[in-house]
């Protein structure tokens, strides 16, 4: 059976955006950023452009901006 998805709210997804731009994370160890409030996944980029964007469900954002802010590709 799927598992259903969590919906965040826009409003909510921007928040976590912000609270990354002021507060900072990383993307393998790299510092990052994230976009994509108003798309149904987050896209999580290293800040000096090297690889892709890596994509996570805003959930997962959440857990990880309030514990180690570290994501992992």
């Amino acid at each position: 059976m799927a598992r259903a998805q969590v919906l965040i709210p826009v409003a909510e997804r921007a928040r976590r955006v912000e609270d990354a731009r002021e507060n900072g994370c990383t993307l393998d160890g790299e510092p990052a950023y994230i976009t994509g409030s108003h798309l149904e996944f987050a896209r999580v980029y290293r800040k000096d452009g090297k690889g892709g964007p890596v994509e996570f469900a805003w959930a997962t954002v959440a857990r990880i901006l309030s514990t180690h802010r570290n994501f992992q590709s």
